[in-house]
């Protein structure tokens, strides 16, 4: 049986990679499910807006950390706040996720070592 590489506290390079890639990967996926739940359609032209709202949340909004968790609320016919293994997501103008981005060096051992971290605004500022 093949072992999982832990979520959290790991400098193994491949153990990092394989995190940070696969917890994207499932936040992006289950957010994109929850909105074609949301939205009754697997229409990217309909459940389009309803990533954003998933993501940002409603005033009043239930707060999910899981898609099982979502897809019942919203077949309760509740508005979600999807947070899930990465944290809360905020979706800003540019449909990004808001929050920082890590620059990460690894060493031969594969050690990871921040290099830094930056904001979204930040990279506006470098017209990125």
């Amino acid at each position: 049986m093949r072992r999982r590489p832990p979520m959290y506290g790991t400098s193994s390079f491949s153990c990092a990679l394989h995190r940070r890639s696969s917890q994207a990967s499932r936040v992006a996926r289950s957010t994109g499910a929850l909105a074609m739940i949301a939205s009754k359609s697997t229409s990217p032209s309909t459940f389009k807006p309803y990533i954003e709202k998933i993501g940002n949340g409603s005033p009043g909004a239930t707060v999910v950390n899981s898609f099982a968790q979502g897809a019942a609320a919203l077949k309760q016919g509740k508005q979600i706040r999807y947070e899930g293994p990465g944290g809360p997501t905020s979706f800003d103008a540019y449909h990004d996720s808001t929050g920082i981005f890590q620059v990460d060096n690894y060493t031969p051992n594969g050690t990871v070592k921040v290099v830094a971290n930056l904001s979204t605004s930040a990279l506006r500022a470098l017209g990125l």
